[in-house]
């Protein structure tokens, strides 16, 4: 057991939900022009924005993505959107299973398959943040009743994922963010008590808590506007002591792959040292650069 003390910097994963046309393709895109990104684009809707993309319209395309994305010299990969992804595990499970819809096993069971998929694309996403890559989940939001036992109810704008007791698709995700935005206008009341109405104001990006939305963030929760957004999601997603290591891990493992003479004989190595590529950090692929020699020609 390795018992460390403090604090240290790593990729994230964001997830940023709001109503269609707010703007979370454009911002993606935008992140882009900052960092290297990624657009796995599952609706077929984001010809409005340059960025590159992959077009993806099955379950097996968007898995079989996300593990060629490791390979890929992006900072960040984008899902858009989450939910989507949701209706393509849906209609993968019909196929295989034969079934009419989702709910034709009855008990709930269908919901309960339907977890276990997303929990594998779960799995997937993690594996990329560990290769040193941020993750931008967009998805669309939902209104959300709450059912405080302290407080009594509420409506609230949250994931439009599946969400029940047993087979929970929104919990699954909401635990394995590290930042979760909302992406909405903001909303004045104007007017004598008597007589309010609401204005609409400008395209904001919200992280604090409120009883109103979910949210969530590890580092320092703040709302800004979403012209404002990229940067400070850029640097969450990417933090630069961690982007420096990746940096530096990519380099290290190409000077490897040149000096051995190809990926496969890399792959050889870290089987025979009992290393794995997706763990590694940038001072074990300098200490591995350091006793590796150059195969003659």
């Amino acid at each position: 057991m390795n018992i460390i003390r403090g604090t240290y910097t790593h990729s994230r994963i964001a997830l940023v939900y709001g109503e269609p046309g707010i703007g979370k393709t454009t911002l993606a895109a935008r992140v882009g022009g900052i960092r290297h990104t990624l657009l796995l684009d599952l609706e077929g809707r984001s010809g409005h924005v340059s960025v590159d993309r992959a077009i993806i319209d099955d379950w097996a395309g968007l898995r079989a993505a996300l593990s060629e994305a490791q390979r890929l010299p992006y900072d960040i990969v984008c899902i858009d959107t989450l939910d989507r992804a949701q209706d393509l595990a849906v209609h993968a499970l019909l196929q295989a299973r034969g079934w009419d819809s989702i709910e034709a096993p009855g008990y709930g069971r269908g919901y309960v398959e339907l977890r276990s998929a997303m929990l594998a694309l779960a799995d997937d996403i993690e594996a990329l943040r560990q290769s040193g890559r941020g993750i931008l989940l967009l998805a669309h939001a939902m209104r959300q009743r709450v059912e405080d036992p302290v407080h009594g109810e509420w409506d609230r704008w949250s994931v439009k994922l599946h969400d029940a007791a047993r087979s929970s698709v929104a919990a699954l995700f909401i635990e394995r963010v590290d930042v979760i935005a909302l992406a909405a206008c903001a909303v004045a009341r104007v007017g004598r008590d008597d007589a309010r109405t609401a204005r609409l104001g400008e395209r904001m990006l919200y992280t604090t808590p409120h009883a109103g939305r979910l949210t969530k963030c590890v580092c320092e929760p703040v709302d800004m506007p979403l012209d404002q957004a990229p940067a400070w999601l850029s640097a969450a997603l990417v933090p630069t002591e961690a982007s420096a290591d990746r940096d530096a891990a990519r380099k290290a493992y190409e000077e490897i792959e040149r000096r051995l003479g190809g990926r496969d004989a890399v792959r050889s190595l870290l089987r025979e040292r009992g290393l794995s590529a997706r763990t590694m950090s940038a001072e074990q692929w300098r200490a591995l650069l350091a006793e590796v020699e150059e195969v003659p020609q």
